[in-house]
């Protein structure tokens, strides 16, 4: 499973992105991974296989331009894929 932190969320932290492991097997128990940890928030993120190779990858873009992201500001869209090794 995935998910990703929005703007406007109060914190203590910069936004993050992470990966859910379920470690029961049953969906009770799921453990964090944090994938991004770079003040960059997402919005209408997707997972999806776009390059064709089987794996996942993660496409997201902010809600809206935020002064104080990790790219001053500017507009982004975020491409994450999984490696096969």
């Amino acid at each position: 499973m995935f998910s990703c932190e929005m703007e406007a969320v109060p914190g203590d932290r910069p936004p993050r992105w992470y990966i859910w492991e379920n470690v029961d097997g049953r969906g009770e128990v799921w453990r964090g991974h944090v994938i991004l940890d770079a003040n960059l928030r997402g919005h209408e993120a997707v997972v999806g296989d776009v390059r064709g190779n089987g794996l996942p990858d993660i496409i997201a873009k902010p809600w809206a331009l935020r002064r104080e992201n990790a790219l001053g500001g500017k507009m982004f869209i975020f491409f994450e894929y999984m490696s096969e090794t």
